[in-house]
């Protein structure tokens, strides 16, 4: 299949002997977020993990922060010059030792027990090889803005080739080792959607169990990797392109409109209202409807107040039960971060 990576995923097949679960943190110069990420990695409930943080040449204060961790479960593999995620990720990939790998970006944040609830579901779901589960978008406060529940699991194939619906972006799946190695890796081609690539072609190679319980917080803020309009317009057609046969094929079709108004939405409660702007027209357009082009207005004229609803109605919008669960981890770790910044 096209789209392989660069053949750093191509390590000795995992042997049994190493770790359950070997997680990749890729990252860039964003030492401070790294911090509170990593810290809720190694503190999951099962500790047979391996981390393997993938430093993207930084010039901050990150190769000093990850050596002082002194915790033996991390790794850290360093590029001289910033390759991107998909390399990066394909680098932390080929010195992976577990059975199962999972991906977390440098600014998310995982439940305590986010490994253990997956492995508990694939233990419920034999013939799976993945597994995705539920997220909550959280502010720089981590105040919850919204949550995404996984697809139903099974056969998600038909879901992923018209738009990406498992949430959590590049942090919220857990997956067998051999399964990401056979399916080629990540696509160096790609500079923005390579983890909804990956997760379409997992999706080929097997079925995916999932869990809906709020396992990951993505973290909306004015530093995302989507907020570089040009290369999302790139890459969406290098995706749309690269699956068109076989979306024909199915009767299917990439539904660009559903993914101009969800960069929308990021851009806007993100504070770029003009990025916003720019994706609702481009909603406007594949949808043929002028709805979104009083968004787009909105965005330009009114951006704060058109955020402030869209938080209030997104917030409203998540299950009692989801909200109270994300609760229970996300409250110490503000108060942790509280803590932390008092004492500086």
């Amino acid at each position: 299949m096209a789209g392989r990576g660069d053949g750093e995923v191509t390590a000795d097949p995992v042997d049994g002997g190493g770790p359950t679960v070997s997680v990749i943190i890729p990252t860039r110069n964003r030492s401070a977020m790294l911090r509170r990420t990593l810290a809720t990695v190694l503190s999951q409930t099962r500790d047979d993990i391996e981390v393997v943080v993938v430093d993207e040449a930084c010039e901050d204060d990150t190769p000093a922060f990850l050596a002082s961790v002194g915790d033996p479960r991390l790794r850290v593999i360093r590029h001289e010059r910033a390759r991107g995620l998909a390399s990066a990720r394909n680098s932390g990939m080929a010195f992976a030792r577990g059975e199962w790998s999972a991906f977390c970006d440098d600014d998310d944040l995982w439940a305590p027990y986010k490994l253990e609830a997956q492995l508990d579901a694939l233990g419920a779901a034999p013939e799976a090889d993945w597994c995705s589960c539920g997220s909550v978008f959280v502010d720089p406060a981590l105040r919850i803005l919204g949550y995404q529940a996984p697809p139903d699991p099974g056969d998600v194939s038909d879901q992923l080739l018209s738009y990406n619906t498992v949430p959590g972006g590049g942090s919220g799946v857990l997956a067998r080792t051999r399964a990401i190695r056979a399916a080629g890796g990540f696509d160096l081609a790609l500079a923005w959607g390579e983890d909804w690539d990956m997760w379409t072609r997992l999706a080929f190679f097997g079925s995916m169990a999932s869990t809906p319980r709020p396992l990951v917080a993505y973290q909306i803020h004015g530093q995302n990797m989507s907020q570089h309009p040009t290369r999302l317009t790139a890459n969406w057609a290098l995706i749309d392109l690269k699956y068109r046969p076989m979306r024909a094929q199915r009767g299917l079709r990439l539904s660009r409109e559903i993914l101009e108004a969800a960069q929308g939405d990021i851009d806007i409660r993100a504070g770029r209202p003009r990025r916003a702007a720019r994706h609702f027209l481009g909603q406007a357009l594949e949808a043929r409807s002028p709805r979104p082009l009083k968004q787009a207005a909105t965005a330009l004229l009114a951006p704060g107040t058109m955020a402030r609803r869209r938080v209030r109605r997104y917030r409203a919008q998540v299950p009692e039960d989801r909200a109270a669960e994300a609760e229970t981890w996300l409250n110490p770790l503000r108060v942790a971060t509280t803590l932390e910044g008092s004492t500086r």
